[in-house]
Order: structure tokens, then sequence, then C-alpha cells
């Protein structure tokens, strides 16, 4: 068995993977144009209108330029888009997602099994659903307990026919197939260390033009209760192995942030004997940078997440928690509110302002 551990402290600001993707393939679409206006708005001459326009104006036209462009995938053209990929990386997909020509019979087959309301009878899809949950339900469906979703909603007619062709959906073996080679796109779209790897370019680009790196560290669901309570919930999840839920954390980093992994094999008595105990260790330096390479580190962050419109993303994984100070053994409060902290379920999005922080990233992988 193989163990390899890689752990570095930087600054750092928690992004979605996906989205950081396809924004910087607008972004790299944009560069030339970017370029042409930064160049004519500084150097354009007296005579020349642009070169009047404040700095705020002319970084709200390349803001524009960034959002409407369009780029073409390229190789990637016939796959999945990275949402989609990603959202099957982390079993957030159903049978009937990888499936394409044989919805037809499956709608047959579950319509004849399910009797639908008297507002589905001439058709599923429609808001007029007498299952639907309300503001009166009681139990509402996890998709409608904070804000009633007609098109999601579990109780629909809709929904019961979706959930029963799923089920015959499992019979068949084709979509797993799918479903695994979908998985392994993810990985090569965030490949960022071989030259073909498809974020290599990606990576290029973040540190030549916005003076950043970027980090991937895949991690599964924790066997505590506690881990699986605080993992963002999908109803797709039933389709899959429960104790399988993974997903890719992703940091923008300074660009000269580096944790070369260390890997630390057993011996063949251990292997041979079954009991193996691997003991391994790192110690990381903390810098203590001025108060003014501090403000120009934030500058960065906060331009970087401009340009490219991200918002900081953090997943329970990371393991990221308010601050809290402990009141007593039944509550728990905030610093700041001094209002009781609720468990949060699923994966959110931070303001800009509380980015970047310094953090230790660590990533593990046991091989076998």
């Amino acid at each position: 068995m193989e163990c390899t551990i890689g752990a570095g402290l930087t600054w750092a600001v928690p992004v979605r993977p996906d989205e950081l993707g396809d924004r910087l393939d607008r972004y790299t679409k944009a560069l030339p144009q970017l370029h042409t206006l930064r160049l004519c708005h500084r150097f354009g001459g007296p005579d020349a209108g642009i070169t009047a326009l404040p700095i705020e104006l002319e970084q709200a036209i390349e803001d524009s330029l960034v959002h409407s462009a369009r780029p073409t995938e390229g190789r990637y053209q016939l796959l999945a888009s990275r949402g989609e990929q990603f959202a099957c990386f982390q079993s957030r997909c159903a049978p009937l997602d990888h499936l394409e020509d044989c919805n037809s019979s499956l709608s047959d087959a579950a319509s004849d099994e399910i009797q639908p309301c008297e507002g589905c009878e001439e058709d599923w899809y429609n808001d007029t659903c007498k299952k639907l949950c309300t503001e009166d339900t009681v139990d509402k469906c996890m998709h409608c307990t904070r804000r009633l979703n007609f098109e999601k909603c579990l109780n629909s007619c809709r929904s019961k026919k979706t959930h029963l062709m799923n089920e015959y959906a499992m019979n068949s073996q084709d979509w797993y197939g799918v479903h695994r080679e979908t998985q392994s796109q993810w990985y090569d779209r965030i490949n960022k260390d071989d030259k073909d790897g498809g974020f290599y370019e990606h990576a290029r680009t973040l540190a030549k033009h916005l003076g950043l790196g970027v980090v991937f560290h895949e991690t599964r669901i924790g066997v505590s209760d506690s881990d699986k309570a605080a993992w963002p919930k999908s109803a797709k999840y039933e389709w899959h192995d429960s104790d399988d839920l993974k997903t890719t954390l992703c940091y923008l980093t300074l660009p000269d942030y580096n944790a070369a992994p260390r890997s630390y094999v057993t011996t063949e008595m251990e292997d041979e004997c079954g009991y193996v105990h691997v003991a391994a260790a790192r110690a990381i330096a903390v810098p203590i940078p001025s108060p003014t390479k501090i403000l120009k580190i934030q500058a960065r962050f906060q331009r970087a997440l401009r340009i490219l419109t991200l918002r900081p993303y953090v997943h329970p994984a990371m393991g990221h928690k308010v601050k809290k100070i402990q009141k007593n053994e039944d509550e728990a409060i905030e610093d700041e509110t001094k209002k009781p902290v609720q468990p949060s379920g699923f994966a959110w999005y931070e303001a800009k302002s509380k980015w970047p922080r310094m953090m230790v990233l660590i990533g593990t992988n046991f091989d076998t």
C-alpha cells in the first residue's frame, strides 16, 4: 500500500471548480480584446476619446467583454459540460440522466403503473398537479422545505413517474458505464499538470494574467454521523452507494504555493501479515507578511474574483466552520450574532469581502 500526503500553507479562496473552468473559458476567449482595450485606454493619445474614460468605467467594459465571450469547446464539444461532469462526479445524477434512447419505452411502462391525479391526466408536466407541496403541506419534500419548487417537487405525479422510470433504468448496466466514463472525463477536465490535461492552459493563464495558482483536492464523504449530516443533500444520491459520495475541492492560491506530496509505502512483511501502520508527519513554517503586503495580496484575489465573476464557495468537506464559543453544553453561539448556530446541510457561497484567508491545504491518497 502507498500513502501520499501533500500539505502547504497559503493565502487562498475556495471556489467551485466547474464555475472556475467556465469563467476561464470566457476570459481566455476575451483576452485579445482585453489587450486591445487596455492598450488603447493607456496609449491612445490625446485624440482618442477612450483615454479620457475613468479606470472604473474601463474595468466595467472589460467585465462586459468577459461576460459576453462565448468560447468554443474544442475537443470537449461532444462531451458533457463541466457542470454535468462535476454533478456526475459527485453522484448528483440518476440513471435516466445517462440514457437517451429508452426514455419513451420507460415512460410508457411507468405510465401504466402510476395513476395520475386529476391535474395530470392530460399532461404530466404542469403546475396544476394536486399532489404538489403547498404552504399547508406538513411533510414537505426536501426540495420544497425552504421554498416551494414546482419543477423539482418530489411529491408531484411527474416526480413519482420519473422515480419509477429510474427504478426500471437501474436494471440496465448501460447507464452505469456512461456514469463512470463521465466521472473519468471530469478527472481530465481538472488535470493541470500534464500538457494535454484539460486545465493545463487555464492554470498558465491564471498565473500569467491574474497572478494566481489553483489547487484541486478530491475528498470522499466521512464515515461519522456529523460528516454525513453536513454533506450537501441531493435526492439523486439514492441511486448511488452512500459511502462513495465524493467531491472536488478547488482553491485559488498564490502562484508560489508549493505542497509537493511525499509518498510512504508499506513493507513486504506488513503486506503479507495484513497489519499496516504507516506514520507520516509534515511541518509547515508560517510566514508573517507585512500589513502592506497583505493588502496587495487581498487586492490580487479580489481583482481575480471580479474579472471572473466568481464567488467564494465553501463545501462542508473543507472542515471550514464559523468560530463559536461554547456557552453551555446545549447551546453554541457565534461571536458576532449571539444567536444559536444551526447546522448546515449544504454547501454555500460566502461574501467576497471575507476572502482570501490564510489556509492549510492538505491532500491525502491511499492506494493499494
